[in-house]
């Protein structure tokens, strides 16, 4: 690789770093993501009666709800040069991989969502 290619790469990786998000910004981003979740869904007829109350009482009041759902949420972080590896452990013990880098969060399959 010529001495532009390693320059262009160490830029590349130095401003990565710099945007490497802070554990609260990995926890703000996974709010927003599951608040919007919330508040786009809809609820089905093919719902059944507790998801259609709970779906109900989330769209009361999604704050509330996903502090709620947080607490059944584990997290787990590896933290690297240019971002971290999120793991996303729901109650029932699924992992979802999620990769923070640029300030962001994105988890292609949590919550559908290709944030």
């Amino acid at each position: 690789m010529s001495a532009s290619g390693w320059l262009g790469f160490a830029v590349i990786a130095g401003g990565l770093a710099v945007t490497n998000p802070t554990v609260e910004e990995i926890e703000l981003e996974l709010r927003q993501q599951v608040i919007m979740a919330i508040t786009s869904s809809s609820i089905s007829a093919n719902d059944d009666a507790a998801t259609t109350i709970l779906m109900g009482m989330c769209k009361f009041s999604a704050e509330e709800c996903y502090n709620v759902l947080r607490m059944t949420m584990r997290l787990q972080m590896n933290d690297y040069l240019i971002g971290k590896a999120v793991v996303i452990h729901a109650a029932d013990g699924s992992p979802t991989n999620c990769v923070g880098a640029v300030k962001r969060l994105w988890c292609p399959k949590f919550l559908n969502s290709t944030k």
